[in-house]
Order: C-alpha cells, then structure tokens, then sequence
C-alpha cells in the first residue's frame, strides 16, 4: 500500500522524471481503494487540488453535446477540510464564466 501511495505522489510532483501509464495509474488506484489501512483525512491536505485522474466522465463531458466549444482552459477541483469534514467540489464549464459548485460533508467510516 505505502509502495503504491508513494509512485503515485511522485509521478505528480513536477520536479520528476516519473511517468506512469493510465493502466499503471489504474493499478495503483486499486491497490489503494483494496487496502486495509485506516484512512486519515488529515493526509488529504487542505486542496482545493485539482482533479487531474478520473475513471467516468467529468461533469462537462457528459453536459455538453459533440460540436460544441468547449473551453479547453476548464478546471475541476475538490477541497477537503479534515476538521470540519467538509468538502467543495467545483468544475467549470466555460472557465470562471459559468461553474458548478457542489458542497458536502463527508464521515469516515471504518470497513471491516
């Protein structure tokens, strides 16, 4: 688990030289969803981070139709706060023009 958490931060630092391939992404992502250690919400950080991996559609994809123009200078975020547990998640569909902002609230559950 730790071996998987740590390829993945450094593929996204921007001082590496670490490339991963989608699949090895998908792997990894497995490895973390499938593992048993307790989850920390203080490892998240304070965000907003931007959304840069996803397995489905983002929300402008599945919002606007083929031929449409669509601001390539789009960006998704989500932001946690561990003490609050409260999360803002926000994407654009015309930059800074016309977003959509959702916000929640979130538990930790323990699985066994």
């Amino acid at each position: 688990m730790q071996h998987a958490r740590t390829r993945l931060l450094d593929a996204l630092l921007p001082t590496t030289s670490t490339t991963l391939s989608p699949q090895d992404i998908d792997s990894l992502v497995d490895t973390l969803v499938t593992s048993t250690q307790p989850f920390n919400a203080r490892d998240i950080g304070q965000g907003p981070w931007q959304v840069v991996y996803t397995r489905g559609p983002l929300l402008w994809q599945v919002l606007t139709a083929p031929g449409r123009v669509v601001n390539a200078a789009n960006e998704f975020s989500q932001a946690f706060d561990a003490q609050q547990g409260t999360l803002v998640n926000k994407g654009q569909l015309l930059g800074s023009w016309l977003y959509v902002t959702a916000r929640g609230t979130y538990t930790v559950m323990v699985c066994t």
